[in-house]
């Protein structure tokens, strides 16, 4: 994978959107191969996904709107 597409997912990515936290290591990975990569947290969000030959990121998994709902109920 390409540095820049590399970057464009650790800029995406690299902050939780559930709980903020910014931490990788004891329990939230992100994981940057050929061409997937893979991002959770402790909270529980999970995303997964591919890289097009363009560069273009495609999610193939999120559960982030998922998480926020049942925080909040």
């Amino acid at each position: 994978m390409k540095v820049a597409v590399t970057i464009k997912i650790i800029e995406k990515y690299g902050r939780c959107p559930v709980c903020g936290s910014d931490k990788v290591g004891n329990g939230n990975i992100l994981e940057v191969e050929d061409v997937s990569f893979k991002r959770t947290c402790q909270c529980g969000w999970k995303v997964t996904g591919t890289v097009d030959p363009e560069g273009n990121i495609l999610e193939t998994f999120n559960n982030c709107s998922e998480l926020k709902t049942s925080m909040n109920e």
